[in-house]
């Protein structure tokens, strides 16, 4: 099968990833993938505005393109699959084949816009969007003719409630055991508690602050591990703590090793969250808020102690739980690493390749 995954840009971010790792594995798989990415990332025009200037432009590039070929590039991870920079998402410079997958609401409005030629048309839902453009914008995307993928069950409940589409998935995201794992954890000394920060208000930093910040009035012997890509994250945190900023994907591995507790304090998610996914393959005990697909991947008490959004009191009462209790602490550790193991991005392209194949098109 001739697979086509159309991407808004290639930059640092878990929709990105989870599109490049199923890519990677459909080509072991023995398809034929390609990804294509936006020249200048997040710089979309909205098809219909294309004026007849760029049009122009746009045929006398192809053509070029069609006597030569076009440059591959090398993503922020490596992939089998084929990645080309294209000037932007015209259909012009997108190959033929069986299958062409939208990744995000900017791409779902060119995909919508190609011919037959460039294949069954599907559209990657990883989260409502609504926070990543205009809001009758993004909305619309859902209601173009492609066939939904999604990633999670919410959002596939919310494709046919408030949309009135059929939606194909979940296509539960997967973890790289050869990058992500630990072969010897141990309890550190103190302990050690983990997350990841961000600039979006979403991903809750503040919260994950606050509940650090309860914690250490009953815990000062703890220590923090923080990484992220924005430098505001760089703060006064309330205990011992060590920040990195944009470390490369060997050194996050090292950070999730050297954690006992893993937070994830997000509002809303998509599906994941990726870092627990992958603090969890690095035995890490997961204190997360209940959102995206967290309770199709963990089980409350079990493997991840589970709590509601935007409440940082009750996400400092499961790490007091955990600290209280070192061998709960080992045990949901253990329990972590161990269901981790049935979430690889081998399942994850299976899944899609049963959307693929699914007769239920819009």
């Amino acid at each position: 099968m001739k697979i086509t995954f159309v991407l808004p840009g290639m930059f640092v971010a878990g929709g990105i990833r989870s599109v490049l790792e199923i890519a990677s594995e459909l080509v072991v798989l023995n398809h034929h993938v390609t990804v294509v990415c936006n020249d200048s990332d997040w710089q979309l025009i909205k098809p219909p505005k294309i004026r007849a200037r760029r049009k122009i432009k746009d045929t006398l590039t192809a053509l070029y393109y069609s006597v030569r070929d076009v440059p591959s590039i090398e993503p922020w991870i490596p992939t089998q699959a084929r990645v080309l920079r294209i000037p932007n998402l015209s259909y012009r410079f997108i190959p033929s084949g069986d299958v062409v997958v939208a990744t995000s609401w900017e791409t779902a409005e060119w995909v919508a816009t190609y011919p037959a030629s460039k294949g069954r048309k599907f559209y990657f839902v990883q989260h409502y969007e609504t926070w990543a453009g205009p809001h009758e914008r993004v909305d619309g995307t859902y209601r173009l003719p492609l066939t939904k993928i999604v990633v999670a069950h919410w959002l596939k409940q919310l494709m046919e409630e408030k949309f009135d589409q059929r939606a194909l998935g979940p296509v539960i995201m997967g973890v790289r055991s050869d990058q992500f794992f630990n072969k010897m954890p141990v309890l550190h000394n103190p302990r050690t508690i983990g997350f990841m920060v961000s600039g979006q208000d979403w991903k809750g930093t503040d919260d994950a602050l606050e509940a650090v910040q309860n914690v250490s009035k009953e815990y000062s012997n703890i220590r923090l591990i923080v990484f992220g890509w924005t430098k505001e994250a760089n703060v006064n945190w309330p205990v011992p703590s060590q920040f990195y900023l944009m470390p490369d994907q060997a050194k996050i591995r090292e950070l999730y090793c050297a954690s006992d507790i893993w937070v994830s304090p997000s509002w809303h998610e998509g599906g994941g969250p990726m870092p627990c996914q992958e603090a969890s393959a690095c035995s890490c005990a997961i204190v997360t808020t209940d959102v995206g697909a967290v309770r199709e991947i963990y089980s409350d008490g079990e493997s991840a102690l589970i709590s509601p959004p935007r409440q940082p009191s009750l996400l400092a009462g499961n790490v007091i739980r955990l600290l209280k209790d070192e061998c709960y602490l080992r045990k949901m550790k253990e329990n972590a690493q161990k269901n981790m193991k049935r979430f690889t991005w081998k399942r994850s392209a299976e899944q899609m390749l049963e959307c693929f194949n699914s007769d239920e098109f819009c």
